[in-house]
Formats: C-alpha cells, sequence, structure tokens
C-alpha cells in the first residue's frame, strides 16, 4: 500500500515536471517565433526605408540632371530664345494684317496671301540655318537670295495695304512693313551664320584663297598640256611636271621664266637625237656617212655634252652596194623594207621603247610634236610610243 502511494507520488511529480517543461518549451518557442517576426519586421522596416531613401536620392538627381540640361540648353541657346520671340510676335502681327488684305484682294481664298508672304520668306530663313547646320561647306546663296527676294516682297505688301487702307498712309505703310521683316531680318543677322572666332575666319580666308589659287594653277596645267593620240584614236593629256609661278594672265612660268614644255623638269638626262631631216643629205666627203653615230644607251642612261653632240639620228645610211641612199623620217616605209630596216636600225637605243623614248625626247626638245602612231610604225610596236 505504501508503495502503491511512493509510486503514485512519483508519477505525479514526474507529469508535473514533464509539464512544466513542455510549458517552458512553448514559451522559448513561442519568444523564438516573436523575436523572428520582429526580426522581419526590422528587416522588410529598414529595406523600406532604404527604398524610400534611394527613391528619394534618384528623384533629387533626376530633377538635379533635368536642371542642368535645361540650364545647358538655355546657356547654348540664348540667342534663339532671345530672337524667336521677336519672330513670333512679328508674324503674329503681320499674318493676320496679310490675311485680311488678301481676303480684300482675292476674296474668300485670299487669306491664304499671308502664307506666300509670311511663311515664304521663313521657310527660306530655316532652310538657310539647317542647310549650314547639316553641310556647313554647302553654298546657300540661293537660300539667301530666297530669303531677300521673299522679304522684299513680304515688306512691299504689307507697305502697299498700309498705304491704301482706311486711315493708313506713309506712315502706317512703314510701320507695317518693318513689323512684317523685323522677325527674319533678327533672325538671319544672329541665327543664320554661327558665330567665329577671329582665327577661324583668317584660316577660312586663307583655305579659301589656296583653294582659288590652286583651282587657277590646274585650269593653267590644263591649257598647257600636250594631247597624246594614239594609233587607235584614243587621246589622252600629258602634264608637264615641276615648279611654276603663276602670273597674272593665270599662266604657267617657271622660276626661269620659261612656260612648261614637254622636255623639261626630267629626273635623269635622256640622250636624245638631231633634228628630223624632211629631205635628203649629201655626204660630206668622199661618200661616206654624214656624222652619224648609233647610240648603245638606254633610256635611263645620261649623257655628257659632248657626247649628246653626236648621238644624231641620221640621215644618211650605207647600202651593201658601196651607194649612199638617204633616208626621210617624215615618210612612212613598209615594216621590212629596206627603208624601214635602215630607219629602224639608225635610231639610237637596243629596245624599241628606248628608241621611242629618245626620238621623242629630241623631237620635243626642238619643238616638234610627232604622231605617237607614226613613231609606233616607225619601231613597228603599237602603243609603244604612248608609254615612252
Amino acid at each position: 500500500m505504501a508503495q502503491h502511494a511512493h509510486d503514485r507520488r512519483e508519477s505525479r511529480a514526474l507529469e508535473a515536471r514533464l509539464a512544466r517543461e513542455g510549458a517552458d518549451a512553448a514559451a522559448r518557442r513561442k519568444i523564438l517565433e516573436q523575436n523572428a517576426r520582429e526580426k522581419r519586421d526590422r528587416v522588410a522596416r529598414d529595406a523600406d526605408q532604404r527604398r524610400k531613401v534611394e527613391q528619394r536620392k534618384a528623384r533629387a538627381e533626376t530633377r538635379s540632371d533635368t536642371r542642368r540640361a535645361v540650364l545647358s540648353w538655355v546657356n547654348a541657346h540664348v540667342v534663339e530664345l532671345l530672337i524667336y520671340p521677336i519672330a513670333v510676335l512679328s508674324f503674329a502681327l503681320a499674318a493676320p494684317a496679310m490675311a485680311a488684305y488678301g481676303t480684300v484682294i482675292f476674296g474668300v481664298t485670299g487669306f491664304l496671301l499671308a502664307g506666300i508672304t509670311e511663311l515664304g520668306m521663313w521657310a527660306f530663313a530655316l532652310a538657310v540655318v539647317a542647310s549650314r547646320r547639316r553641310n556647313p561647306h554647302r553654298p546657300v546663296a540661293g537660300l539667301q537670295a530666297g530669303v531677300v527676294v521673299f522679304c522684299l516682297g513680304a515688306g512691299g505688301m504689307n507697305f502697299t495695304h498700309g498705304l491704301h487702307k482706311a486711315g493708313g498712309g506713309w506712315t502706317v505703310g512703314l510701320v507695317m512693313a518693318v513689323v512684317s521683316v523685323a522677325g527674319i531680318v533678327a533672325h538671319q543677322l544672329t541665327l543664320a551664320r554661327a558665330p567665329r572666332s577671329h582665327a577661324e575666319r583668317r584660316a577660312d580666308r586663307l583655305a579659301a584663297r589656296a583653294a582659288a589659287k590652286i583651282d587657277r594653277a590646274q585650269h593653267a596645267a590644263l591649257r598647257a598640256a600636250a594631247t597624246v593620240v594614239a594609233a587607235d584614236g584614243t587621246a589622252q593629256l600629258v602634264y608637264h611636271d615641276g615648279t611654276y609661278r603663276l602670273t597674272r594672265y593665270r599662266r604657267l612660268v617657271s622660276p626661269a621664266g620659261h612656260s612648261p614644255t614637254p622636255a623639261e623638269h626630267r629626273d635623269t638626262p635622256v640622250p636624245v637625237a638631231s633634228p628630223v631631216r624632211s629631205g635628203p643629205e649629201t655626204a660630206a666627203t668622199d661618200g661616206a656617212v654624214a656624222d652619224s653615230v648609233t647610240s648603245d644607251s638606254g633610256p635611263g642612261d645620261s649623257v655628257s655634252a659632248d657626247s649628246a653632240a653626236t648621238v644624231v639620228l641620221p640621215a644618211v645610211v650605207r647600202a651593201e652596194s658601196g651607194e649612199d641612199h638617204t633616208v626621210d623620217h617624215t615618210v612612212d616605209h613598209a615594216v621590212g623594207t629596206a627603208e624601214w630596216t635602215a630607219r629602224y636600225e639608225a635610231l639610237p637605243g637596243e629596245t624599241k621603247l628606248a628608241k621611242a623614248e629618245l626620238f621623242l625626247a629630241r623631237s620635243w626638245e626642238l619643238g616638234d610634236e610627232p604622231a605617237l602612231a607614226r613613231v609606233d610604225r616607225m619601231i613597228d610596236a603599237p602603243r609603244t610610243a604612248t608609254a615612252a
């Protein structure tokens, strides 16, 4: 009996201890949950506060950027902000007057007259500004002429309207004409040409003068150029390089006072040939060949003054029979004939190109311009003279 009571007491004590431990565990869980909930709330409040701060900062930066952009635009377009109100006032006063004047002249559709007088000159004025901004180097003289013409038309029509309207006169006409063109005149004086510094204007003037002089020099070089006609009938211009001075009559003259010629300004001296004889030559002594020498030098070899005097185009060749025969370089001979072979062998130079160069150089030096097709037939090499 006593043991049973003891067991019952221990069981009740154990149950009470378990109940206390369960209550403590529940309390701890409740505290942990409350702490976690408070932590989540605090994190959410902090995040919301940071988001609000960032939003306020972003809005402030946006307002600051917008303000800076507006101030920058105003600073860059201060002239437009001052001029365009004048243009708007001028248009607001002149356009209704022209519309009323147009209805008097043309009837119901006469109000469109304001579009011709007022909008016409503004269309040309804005076209001048747009053209100079998009293509600074494109001329706008035509657009400026349109501005002037339409301004004169608008001013004249407004003056006529003021002169003949009821209660009008010279004073009214002048006022209406000035009001009509005041905005466009202010616009063209301030906005039609971008402001430039003195150094920029000076550089532009120098560049324009240099371009004009180069253009005159190119035209002078074109007039002084030689024309080369090939055997097939095609033609090309040959310019003579060198340093020249442009005279007041727009002619090219070298520092020595000579005009450009095809034989001037070669990099290396070229052996040249004597003048081409048009008639027969007679032997000087005992039927010998008259001072003829065949040159073995190529087109790029230099020749001294003494040797150049002996490098000539022979006019006389010796035939196998021992008799002297003259060779006329102005006459074309069939290729392969004795006359053609004699003339070809008499030309100085080892190659056909060298022969053509030497023959042309000597001919140009003497003021003669032989046809390139004839030179090609002399050496039996089409278009070689053109290359030479």
